[in-house]
């Protein structure tokens, strides 16, 4: 990619690394869908009980960015690749890239964001050019809006965050209330559940501090925003609602010292402490 694409590599090294991670998060899923986080150790009986055992490879990606951004470490993308830091060089900046090509594969559709970097690749190649001009080429593909992509999300270091709010049951249909907790306005893909299997699915946008909005009623006993962990969001543990009618939200699930966040249950760590007196 770096030999054939000739961009500034101070100011566009995002989209060589972001186009290299999506490329290799594609290949994964593509030809080793089912390779676990942990590899062999995931089956060992010491781990298996653990929501880190679970983990698919591809997991990483997303587990990593929301370390770096819960320590408010992370840079911008849009950053000189000469004042960034080792760990946002290297892996953060990455990773978040990836995910960023990821998240708009998703929102405009797979084939309007593989086409479009196919044809930039083959216009492109041994010229010097800039990431201006993908994006010149991705908006003739598509209607709908992607400024927020080049803008915030590759200028700033805003975290994206969504919570549900409420949500109202009628006779025919599901009023759910999307709240927006940060500073960026982004595409919400929001899902209706029945246990772990997807019954809905569908992409909101435009909520800047929270909208309202009204789906068909079926078969679901859950909704959820970002299930499938599209784009890199700063908290996820809040992005669930059961519609059954019971004490809490999502069952309790104990674990010994410490594991990975799991979103299907609100966890509750717990660490056996022995002393002796002499």
């Amino acid at each position: 990619i770096e030999n054939t694409l000739l961009l500034n590599k101070r100011k566009d090294y995002w989209f060589l690394d972001g186009l290299q991670n999506y490329l290799m998060l594609e290949y994964i899923e593509e030809f080793y869908p089912d390779t676990k986080l942990l590899g062999n150790l995931s089956d060992k009986w010491f781990l298996k009980n653990y929501h880190v055992s679970k983990q698919m490879f591809n997991d990483k990606y997303p587990l990593m960015y929301q370390f770096i951004s819960r320590t408010f470490l992370d840079q911008t993308l849009a950053t000189s690749a000469d004042s960034l830091s080792n760990f946002n060089r290297k892996i953060a900046n990455k990773y978040k890239a990836g995910l960023g090509f990821r998240y708009l594969k998703e929102f405009l559709g797979d084939s309007i964001l593989n086409s479009s970097i196919k044809e930039f690749y083959q216009k492109n190649q041994t010229k010097t050019i800039s990431s201006s001009a993908f994006k010149k080429i991705l908006s003739a593909k598509t209607d709908k809006k992607i400024d927020w992509f080049f803008n915030d999300f590759i200028k700033t270091n805003k975290k994206i965050d969504y919570t549900i709010d409420a949500v109202i049951i009628k006779e025919d249909s599901l009023k759910i209330t999307i709240k927006n907790k940060r500073n960026i306005t982004t595409p919400v893909l929001l899902y209706g559940l029945k246990d772990k299997e997807i019954r809905y699915k569908k992409w909101f946008t435009d909520i800047e501090k929270s909208k309202t909005i009204t789906i068909p009623k079926q078969d679901f006993n859950k909704i959820a925003l970002n299930y499938e962990n599209i784009y890199p969001e700063l908290n996820t543990y809040d992005n669930w609602k059961s519609l059954e009618n019971k004490i809490f939200n999502k069952p309790i699930k104990f674990t010994l010292i410490k594991d990975i966040q799991d979103p299907y249950y609100t966890q509750i760590f717990y660490e056996p402490e022995v002393s002796y007196n002499f």
